[in-house]
C-alpha cells in the first residue's frame, strides 16, 4: 500500500490498508509506505499534527481512534492556519509548524477527549477478564454447530451426487460442479444466484472448500448460496407431502436398511427440539425461542444412544432389504412412536438443562448476573423415522 497523497484524516489511510490486508489476502505480510515531500509544508503539517498524533494516541490506548472532525471544521481550521502562517513567513520550509496555533490545540484537545472516551468504552466492554478455558467449550460447540469447510464439502458432494450432478475432482479440495445437470427447479435457483449461466453450453462451476481458493475457483463455505440452495430444496421437498417420491430432490423421512455395528433392530429418530429461554436482568425479564436438530436411537423401546452417537448411525455401512420386510418394520416402528413420547420429552428436558448451563456459564464469564431458565417445548417434533436392522 503506497500513500502518495497524505490525507488530513488518518482514518482514510487505515481504510486503504484495510482493503488490501483483509480476508483472502495470500501474502503473510502487507507493507505500507508513506510518501511525502521534504520541501512541502502541507505534508509536513499533516505528518506533525495529524499522523504522528494518531500514532501517539494508538500507542497510548492500544486502539486506533479516528480524528474527531465532524463536518471537516477542524481540518478547515488547520488549513486556514497553515496558509495564514505561510503568508507571514519569508519562505516556505519544512520548519513551518502549526502546532502552536489555536486550531492545532483545538484538534489535540478534541482528539485527547475522544481517546479518553475510547479507553472508558474499552473498559466497559472489556473482554480481558475472559478465561480461554471457560469459553473454549462454547467456542468449539458453536463451530461444531455451524459447520466448517469439511462439513460443507461432504454435504455439497453428497447432495449433487444424489441430483446426478456429481462433483468432478480437480485438485485437493477443489472441484468442478456441473450444476447444469441438476433438476430444473434447482437449476433455476442456481441461475438466480449467478452460479449457473443460462447459455446453451454452460461451463461447470469451479469451487474450492477452503478459505483461500486457487485463482479461478470460488470459495464455498456453509453460508455460501450453493449449500444454502441445496439445503432449502431438500428441506422443502422433505416436508411437502405432495412432493413426487421419484424425484431425487425428495428426501425420504422414513426408511429401513441393514447396518453394521448394531445387534438389534434399532429405531433412529431425527428430532426438532424447541426451547423457550427466559432471562431476568437489569432490563427486566426477556424471552427468546431456540431450536436444534437432534437424533436419538432406541432398541427394544429403550434409549441406546443420542447426539453424536445417534448421528453416527446414519454413516454406518448399509444394505437394502426386501420391500415386504421394509413395510412391516416401518408400520411397527410408527405404531410404537406413542410409547416413546415420555422418553422423548425427558431427552428434550435434558437438552434444555444443557442449554441453560451453557447460557449461564457464558454470562458469568462476561460478568453478567442475569438468571437464565430454559424450558423445552413439547411435544417434540419427529422429523424422520428410520429403522436399522442388523446384518444377518
Amino acid at each position: 500500500v503506497i500513500h502518495y497523497d497524505l490525507s488530513w484524516n488518518p482514518t482514510r489511510h487505515q481504510q486503504r490498508e484495510g482493503r488490501v490486508d483483509r480476508f483472502g489476502q495470500k501474502s503473510p505480510e502487507v507493507s505500507s509506505v508513506l510518501i511525502y515531500g521534504e520541501n512541502n509544508p502541507v505534508d509536513g503539517a499533516v505528518l506533525d499534527v495529524i499522523l504522528r498524533k494518531a500514532k501517539a494516541i494508538e500507542k497510548q490506548t492500544g486502539v486506533r481512534v479516528p480524528m474527531p472532525d465532524q463536518g471537516g471544521s477542524l481540518t478547515k481550521a488547520l488549513m486556514s492556519a497553515l496558509l495564514l502562517k505561510a503568508r507571514n513567513e519569508a519562505q516556505l520550509t519544512l520548519d513551518l509548524s502549526i502546532e502552536d496555533t489555536q486550531a492545532a490545540k483545538d484538534l489535540e484537545l478534541a482528539w485527547t477527549n475522544a481517546s479518553e472516551a475510547e479507553k472508558r468504552s474499552r473498559t466497559i466492554f472489556a473482554q480481558r477478564t475472559l478465561k480461554p478455558d471457560e469459553v473454549l467449550p462454547e467456542w468449539d460447540a458453536t463451530r461444531k454447530a455451524l459447520g466448517g469447510f469439511e462439513d460443507a464439502e461432504r454435504f455439497v458432494s453428497r447432495s449433487l451426487m444424489r441430483l446426478a450432478a456429481a462433483l468432478v475432482p480437480d485438485k485437493p479440495r477443489t472441484y468442478r460442479a456441473p450444476l447444469h445437470l441438476s433438476p430444473d427447479l434447482i437449476k433455476e435457483r442456481f441461475q438466480a444466484e449467478g452460479l449457473l449461466d443460462e447459455s446453451a453450453n454452460p461451463k461447470p462451476l469451479k469451487i474450492a472448500f477452503e478459505a483461500r481458493p486457487p485463482a479461478g475457483y470460488l470459495s464455498v463455505h456453509r453460508a455460501h448460496p450453493l449449500p444454502g440452495i441445496l439445503a432449502e430444496t431438500f428441506l422443502e421437498t422433505a416436508l411437502d407431502k405432495f412432493a413426487p417420491r421419484n424425484e431425487p430432490s425428495t428426501l425420504p423421512r422414513c426408511g429401513v436398511w441393514e447396518a453394521d455395528g448394531i445387534d438389534a433392530v434399532t429405531t433412529l429418530l431425527l428430532l426438532r427440539i424447541r426451547h423457550r429461554i427466559d432471562s431476568k436482568g437489569k432490563l427486566g425479564p426477556k424471552f427468546a425461542m431456540a431450536e436444534e436438530a437432534a437424533a436419538i436411537a432406541f432398541a427394544n423401546n429403550k434409549r441406546i444412544t443420542d447426539g453424536d452417537g445417534a448421528f453416527a448411525l446414519f454413516e454406518a455401512n448399509s444394505g437394502s432389504i426386501a420391500e415386504t420386510i421394509r413395510d412391516a418394520q416401518l408400520k411397527e416402528a410408527h405404531a410404537s412412536l406413542g410409547g416413546l413420547t415420555p422418553q422423548l420429552e425427558a431427552y428434550a428436558a435434558e437438552r434444555a438443562t444443557v442449554l441453560a448451563s451453557d447460557h449461564t456459564r457464558v454470562r458469568q464469564a462476561l460478568g453478567s448476573r442475569a438468571s437464565v431458565e430454559v424450558t423445552a417445548v413439547t411435544p417434540v417434533d419427529v422429523i424422520g423415522l428410520y429403522v436399522l436392522m442388523p446384518r444377518l
